[in-house]
């Protein structure tokens, strides 16, 4: 198979595509056995395709079977060959909604636009798919950073003159995408789908658009692209449908599944002969499609089918934007009811039967579409979560924060202000980042006003959660660099409360990244949907002695399973799950498995680098009821041994809260506690965590400090020994753990692995390439962790 495919003529690639040359007088292909008949009995024929010298010539094969679907095609002539049948044609070009003959060449959104402001196209050195855009305004001085005078990314102002910035229902990309699709980038996609799944894509623009029609029982994926998706009070957005191999616009076939229905439990389906759809929404749509989203869902979709019998109809939206929101606005409601009206009513889909699924904003979308309070016609199911950016909602105070170091590129982007990241920065109109963020996304930047109508964790979103019957599945990791670990606790502790489902799976040290494979989790689900009950649990009905693979479970920390998570065998099994890296070594920090702690992990979340006199927050983990300490020392002492323990800090007990420091404290090389005292006992909270804003003293301007995180189980644990113990520091130090200072987040084994606390003289630039380097590492950002 070759890295880069070739269009053949607009024919869909039924086979893989094959190099050939001098060695062999014929190459052998083959379609799908389904595919074969299906030409077959359409009176269709099957072709080869070749490629040569930049021009694509079609051919009869040597020979064909139409029953087996094997071809055997010419070597002379060299070049690369594929199977294609003129039974179907792809739609080129992909429509993008944008036309760069409006607004006097700025360009502008419309429906049938297939030009492009960027370009998704392969990269012939690896094979892979690349996004080539530039929309950044290239005057460095310029307050604005989007290019909005050259390109009309957003529609001008009642008086002519550009709109230079996106506001509160005015988003970049939100009917149009960014990005034109190259035809090789298209076909790769049903290339990859090919392989992964046995099935090709064929490649449809949205009706409106001037798509063609849609086939009737293919065995092939369709995909149909950038449907618009608008609501009654004119917001718009994009979608795409991915239809299943043997799609029609009435009842699927009826098989043994399908007779089954299509609910869980006892909230049967409303249309059980209609297709469950696999949900997912993300950025820009064309780069959601072709880059990030479709693959996967695709694959999803055909792991599901195989299992079930049963096809699926995929969703990818772009949330009313690519740019500005990230579908936490309020016209998100009103566009997703159109959106899965749309999915029924011309895809024949069951929009009672939806499981909803992605990753940071695309988690947030699935959380968002399953908990909307205005919810009209449709449910989901199951709401695959994974790195959920809660902390978007506040507090104000902790919005921009040198511990969470990505979320300020983030922020400025969404606003299109290049210099917002500033320290005091305020706009024309007197409001902050935060405030100016909050009123582009929620038109308010009342802060209690937010939490009580918008957040996840309202009592109105989670009472259509629990109204719908969802099931939250939602996977969140310690030291993310967009957003803190505690709001998570908080979202889980009040979801439970309400009586919503939920799993919530803990990754630590694993930052802004996913501890288990959503999509796969996501195909379960499909499968639980199709038996109208949930898989049972292969792993418990072995015993609690030995597994899947054949571990032991205990209730120490060993290994459950590294290389097939027991969650495989059982969708949404409520209660809390905790997973950890398998190595620390740089290439393999994506591996995690799953463990069983013997009681609660401690661990911290805090700054690499804290800029003097702005605030760092500070938040510390732990078993419920134990004690916690955290403190810094000048980098350089040695970190353990008498001088280095809990002892001879009594006389700086109280500068937790940093009262009464003053600038001899501050130059001072004693060790500095930051935070102590215990762990709080809330209820309905599974694990115990401390937060605090701490002013960054200017006079620690220029000087590395050394994190050290040490905890007990309990207060008692540390009276006994000290009743016990023999006096000075041994009565301080006795019945206290450390965390290893090896346990910072950053993979990389051959690299100090020191937790250190760099304080600057200025703040940076922390939209630069510089910060985000120093500050994180895959995503992942910084503290300490005995997991």
């Amino acid at each position: 198979m070759t890295k880069i495919p070739f269009n053949p003529d607009d024919h869909v690639p039924l086979s893989v595509y094959m190099e050939v040359g001098a060695e062999a007088e014929f190459v052998r292909l083959r379609v799908r056995k389904e595919l074969a008949e299906y030409v077959a009995g359409s009176g269709g024929g099957i072709l080869a395709a070749r490629w040569t010298d930049g021009a694509v010539a079609l051919e009869a094969p040597a020979s064909y079977d139409p029953e087996t679907g094997e071809a055997l095609v010419r070597s002379g002539g060299g070049g690369t060959v594929v199977l294609v049948s003129p039974l179907f044609r792809n739609e080129f070009p992909i429509t993008t909604g944008w036309n760069s003959s409006l607004n006097e060449g700025r360009g502008g959104a419309d429906e049938s636009g297939a030009d492009g402001i960027g370009e998704l196209r392969i990269d012939p050195a690896t094979g892979s798919v690349v996004s080539v855009l530039n929309i950044r305004d290239e005057d460095d001085d310029s307050p604005y950073l989007f290019a909005t005078a050259r390109l009309a990314l957003l529609p001008d102002r009642p008086d002519g003159s550009a709109e230079r910035t996106p506001g509160f229902g005015r988003y970049i990309g939100d009917a149009y995408s960014l990005h034109a699709v190259t035809e090789e980038a298209a076909l790769k996609l049903s290339a990859d789908c090919l392989e992964a799944t046995g099935y090709p894509v064929l490649l449809r623009n949205a009706a409106a658009s001037g798509g063609e029609p849609l086939l009737e029982g293919a065995p092939l994926f369709q995909l149909v692209n950038n449907e618009r998706i608008a609501s009654a009070e004119g917001a718009a957005s994009l979608a795409a449908f991915l239809l299943p191999p043997g799609w029609r616009r009435s009842a699927p076939e009826t098989g043994p599944l399908r007779e089954a229905g299509t609910g869980v439990g006892a909230n049967p389906s409303a249309n059980p002969t209609a297709y469950p759809i696999l949900f997912t929404g993300y950025y820009d749509q064309n780069e959601n499609v072709y880059l990030h989203c479709g693959l996967p869902l695709l694959k999803a979709i055909g792991r599901a089918m195989e299992k079930t019998g049963q096809g699926v109809v995929g969703i990818v939206w772009n949330g009313g934007g690519s740019i500005g929101t990230r579908t936490q606005q309020p016209s998100a409601y009103s566009l997703l009811n159109s959106l899965f009206r749309t999915a029924r009513e011309r895809y024949h889909a069951d929009s009672e039967a939806v499981v909803s699924v992605g990753g940071s904003r695309g988690g947030l979308t699935s959380l968002i579409a399953a908990a909307n309070p205005i919810a009209d016609g449709y449910k989901v199911r199951y709401a695959l979560c994974y790195g959920v950016p809660l902390s978007l909602y506040g507090p104000e105070e902790e919005l921009l924060n040198v511990s969470y170091p990505a979320r300020w590129e983030a922020l400025s982007s969404d606003m299109g202000l290049r210099f917002a990241w500033r320290p005091g920065w305020r706009d024309e109109e007197g409001h902050s980042a935060e405030q100016r963020y909050w009123r582009n996304t929620f038109g308010t930047s009342d802060e209690a006003r937010i939490a009580e109508r918008f957040h996840p964790g309202s009592a109105r979103l989670l009472g259509a959660l629990r109204r719908a019957g969802t099931r939250v599945w939602l996977n969140s990791s310690t030291h993310d660099p967009f957003t803190a670990f505690w709001p998570a606790l908080e979202w889980v502790r009040r979801a439970r409360g309400a009586g919503i489902p939920l799993r919530h799976e803990i990754g630590y040290r694993h930052g802004h990244n996913n501890s288990t494979d959503l999509y796969e989790n996501a195909s379960l689900c499909l499968e639980a949907l199709a038996h109208g009950t949930e898989p049972t649990n292969e792993a418990e009905s072995m015993g609690a002695a030995e597994l899947m693979d054949g571990t032991k479970r205990t209730n120490g920390t060993e290994l459950l399973n590294a290389t097939k998570p027991m969650i495989a065998a059982e969708p949404m099994k409520e209660g809390t799950a905790h997973y950890r890296r398998t190595s620390e070594a740089a290439e393999e920090w994506r591996k995690t498995e799953e463990f069983v702690p013997a009681s609660q992990p401690v661990f911290f979340e805090g700054p690499k680098l804290a800029v003097a006199g702005l605030p760092a927050a500070l938040s510390v983990y732990g078993p419920k009821g134990g004690r916690y300490r955290l403190l810094i020392r000048p980098d350089g002492e040695d970190g353990r041994g008498a001088s280095c323990g809990l002892g001879g800090l009594s006389e700086l007990d109280g500068l937790g809260e940093m009262g009464g420091m003053d600038e001899e404290d501050a130059k001072s090389e004693e060790p500095l506690v930051l935070m102590e005292g215990a762990f709080p006992e809330a209820e309905g909270l599974e694990i115990g965590y401390a937060k605090r804003l701490w002013q960054v003293p200017a006079a620690f301007a220029g000087r590395t400090f050394r994190y050290e995180l040490s905890y007990c189980a309990d207060a008692e644990t540390v009276a006994e020994a000290a009743v016990g113990g023999g006096g000075g520091e041994a009565m301080t130090e006795a019945g206290w753990t450390f965390v290893a200072p090896e346990g910072v987040p950053f993979p990389g084994a051959d690299t100090p692995r020191r937790p250190t606390l760099k304080v600057l003289a200025e703040a940076p630039d922390f939209t630069g390439g510089q910060w985000l380097a120093e500050t994180m590492s895959n995503f992942i950002g910084w503290g300490l962790s005995e997991a």
